[in-house]
């Protein structure tokens, strides 16, 4: 008996953590939404909502206001999906507070400015909702429809409490910091080269520059960082993709970092040198440039074109590897033109390849 009570027990708990979300299918007769109409489904209080042609609409109809919704217990994720969104609606937002009937903390805000799913997300803290809408044209509104509200209880794999970039000299350190973390593999960073050059860099496209491990399961504070030396352009985009070990993922806010533009023309000392058998060349532009990086032998027969491209002003790094050309002195010369044709730069850097 006690054997049979305890499987009960646990099959109780299995099926409440199994059904920790709610799915409401806003349907049924046209007309106000009683407070309690939804108490069965997990929602204490609804306010200003109205059932139209199986859809949630504003109560007001014709003037701005908000619909307001309570949770009987404090949700992780809540869902609202947008089927029509009115074309003389200016602002439309869905709000989440840790308090009853929108009130106390803000845990998050979406603003709803197109048909689709908004979610706001907190960790088993948010209380209520609120939908508001601002009409342009109060009197002759065309009201939005949802047609969907889902919810959930169950915490998010990881929460992301911060992430942000810090410029130190010329890299880029990316600092981020998570409250509790389940199932968490790890981090890869992603950059985004938002000056476009041709041929250089990822022409505008996200790509991965590293991955920080994650801590699987914690539900203490964790930090993290990463340091990026950026090249081929002046501002950049960043943004984490959080992966668990499932393989499922989420994408974090961006964050942007502009570079200080290079105020002089200069070409590095390639390193390793002497070298064998690759090394890296290294060049700085103050203005967008047409930009030629040639390697000649000593002989002044040319090796290798490494540059032949328009590129915008920062920091260029080049890689060469000499593994098919014999040991002995290489030149290598870098010249760029200015855009408006104006300027002119040239250098050329004795190499050494030692087999």
């Amino acid at each position: 008996m006690k054997i049979q009570n305890i499987f009960l027990l646990f099959l109780l708990v299995a099926f409440s953590f199994i059904n920790a979300s709610t799915t409401i299918d806003f349907s049924g007769s046209n007309g106000n939404i009683a407070s309690n109409k939804y108490s069965a489904q997990g929602i204490s209080n609804f306010v200003n909502g109205y059932i139209n042609n199986n859809a949630l609409e504003y109560n007001g109809f014709s003037s701005s206001g908000t619909i307001t919704i309570t949770f009987t217990t404090a949700q992780s994720v809540v869902r609202l999906q947008l089927t029509i969104l009115a074309n003389n609606i200016s602002n439309t937002t869905l709000t989440a507070y840790d308090g009853a009937d929108a009130s106390g903390n803000t845990v998050g805000t979406q603003t709803l400015g197109a048909v689709g799913q908004f979610e706001v997300s907190g960790t088993n803290n948010i209380k209520s909702i609120q939908i508001t809408h601002v009409f342009n044209n109060v009197g002759s509104a065309l009201w939005n429809d949802y047609d969907d509200l889902y919810f959930d209880t169950t915490p998010l794999p990881v929460e992301l409490v911060s992430f942000n970039a810090n410029l130190i000299e010329d890299k880029v350190e990316l600092n981020w910091n998570t409250a509790t973390e389940v199932n968490n593999y790890g981090f890869e960073i992603q950059r985004q080269v938002l000056s476009i050059e041709s041929g250089v860099g990822s022409n505008g496209e996200w790509e991965k520059i590293g991955f920080v491990k994650g801590n699987g399961n914690s539900n203490s504070p964790k930090d993290y960082s990463f340091t990026d030396n950026p090249l081929g352009g002046t501002t950049f985009k960043y943004r984490l993709k959080q992966i668990d070990f499932d393989g499922q993922y989420k994408y974090s806010d961006e964050v942007e970092v502009e570079l200080e533009i290079s105020k002089s023309f200069s070409v590095a000392q390639n390193y390793p040198n002497p070298f064998n058998p690759s090394t890296t060349i290294k060049f700085s532009l103050p203005e967008e440039s047409r930009v030629s990086a040639v390697i000649y032998n000593i002989l002044g027969e040319e090796v290798k074109q490494l540059v032949a491209s328009e590129l915008s002003p920062g920091k260029y790094e080049f890689n060469w590897n000499a593994s098919n050309n014999a040991s002995g002195m290489y030149l290598l010369k870098v010249t760029a033109v200015s855009a408006d044709g104006q300027n002119k730069y040239s250098k050329i850097t004795k190499m050494i390849l030692v087999k």
